[in-house]
């Protein structure tokens, strides 16, 4: 490969599972109808306060709960409850969606050039087993998410195959993906999607799908 790359990693969503940002989003009906009307607001501005890996599905949860004055020893019990609630309405609908054949033969093609890693905000367990069920598990030699940070991510991956940082790829599509990539000082290939409406020219190289970035890695 003209890039000399010894190790891929991508990020989960939007990347692995086309536009499965907006099934995120949308997944948080699920609480919203366990909780009642009132909890919208509250959670829309505490996603909104973790959003792009600054927190967890836990840190919304528990957040929103505290503004809408719930007391203290229930919301103890209620986050890892709301938060199941949300990770079945994410699982159920991506699993729905699933991965577009494009993008599952671009993973298994790549599988043969060199070790496939995932790197996700998303909690780590449920990232693992959302791979799991897509029915890709075997393609990926580490499936890492929080709460370790993307950066500190793909610095273990670079760790672990023993290579230099330039010899990794990152495949991500959004801008903490770039700057996570660039601190670990891998290089990066973006996904442009309807979530994040990149277009050329940019500082690295775009695709729409996977086996594209397979075209990118084997061009002479």
């Amino acid at each position: 490969m003209s890039w000399n790359i010894k190790a891929i990693t991508f990020d989960f969503d939007g990347v692995i599972v086309a536009d499965s940002e907006y099934i995120k989003e949308d997944s948080w009906e699920a609480v919203i109808a366990e909780l009642g009307e009132s909890a919208r607001q509250p959670l829309a501005t505490t996603r909104q306060t973790f959003s792009k890996g600054k927190g967890s599905r836990f840190d919304i949860i528990e957040a929103a709960l505290k503004d809408l004055k719930m007391p203290a020893t229930e919301i103890i019990a209620a986050v890892p409850r709301l938060a199941q609630v949300y990770n079945r309405a994410v699982q159920t609908a991506i699993l729905e969606k699933g991965i577009r054949p494009v993008d599952r033969e671009g993973i298994a093609a790549l599988a043969k050039h060199c070790p496939l890693y995932i790197n996700s905000a998303t909690p780590e367990i449920a990232v693992q087993e959302t791979v799991r069920r897509l029915g890709v598990e075997l393609f990926f030699k580490g499936v890492f998410g929080q709460p370790t940070k993307k950066v500190e991510n793909l610095q273990r991956v670079i760790a672990e195959e023993n290579i230099k940082p330039m010899e990794m790829l990152f495949v991500g599509d959004g801008d903490g993906d770039v700057a996570a990539a660039t601190e670990a000082g891998c290089r990066f290939i973006g996904l442009a999607n309807s979530w994040n409406k990149w277009q050329s020219p940019k500082l690295f190289p775009l695709i729409a799908n996977l086996t594209e970035a397979l075209a990118i890695l084997t061009k002479v």
